[in-house]
């Protein structure tokens, strides 16, 4: 391949992402101010001065548009670091402490994003979009509570798979909005909340 074929290329590539990215930007702007059904790929197209079908062929829909922007949430909320971190700590309170504090990251940056699909849970593709993160949610706390039982961390009372359920429900957004939104708490105390709930019912003394 040529040099100049290599230089398009790579200019294709970059225009693209930054396609992507003003797509997004536009797409959460217009989200939060006129809600899920409000808001139409046409204004989107609009705001982002590109034509709808770019985005029909860049994204395919609106919940694709908000999946994305999750996807790009949780990279800027560190999940590979996060991973990365739980795997070298060998304490349990703190792979717990690293998972809370994940949480908490993650849906501090998303809380816009996460409203929006509260008030639109029939939305097409939004309530599917949840599924999924509720169950890659659970899968994560069923793999996490199956390490603190091998390293006999939970109480005895409690088997790791109850465990990862209660880690679950602990752990959602609806939780998270509940004490942000409804109670005015920061994203840190509802970290410790949620880090110290989890301790004392899930670990022995």
């Amino acid at each position: 391949m040529s040099t100049k074929r290599k230089y398009d290329s790579t200019l294709r590539l970059e225009r693209a992402a930054d396609t992507r990215l003003r797509i997004q930007r536009s797409a959460k702007k217009l989200l939060i101010e006129n809600g899920f059904e409000g808001t139409t790929i046409a204004a989107i197209a609009s705001d982002a001065e590109v034509s709808p079908q770019t985005i029909y062929s860049t994204f395919g829909s609106k919940a694709a548009i908000v999946a994305a922007m999750m996807t790009h949430l949780e990279d800027e909320a560190g999940e590979t670091e996060t991973v990365e971190a739980l795997m070298a700590e060998p304490d349990p309170r703190g792979q717990l402490r690293i998972f809370t504090q994940w949480i908490a990251r993650l849906f501090d940056l998303s809380s816009d994003l996460f409203v929006i699909t509260q008030k639109s849970p029939d939305a097409p593709g939004l309530s599917q979009m949840k599924s999924q993160g509720d169950s890659r949610r659970l899968m994560g706390c069923t793999r996490l509570t199956e390490i603190w039982k091998d390293a006999g961390a939970l109480r005895n009372d409690i088997d790791f798979e109850s465990a990862a359920e209660q880690l679950w429900l602990l752990s959602s957004v609806e939780s998270f909005l509940n004490c942000t939104e409804g109670l005015g708490w920061s994203a840190e105390q509802f970290e410790n909340w949620l880090y110290w709930s989890a301790e004392r019912l899930l670990f022995t003394d």
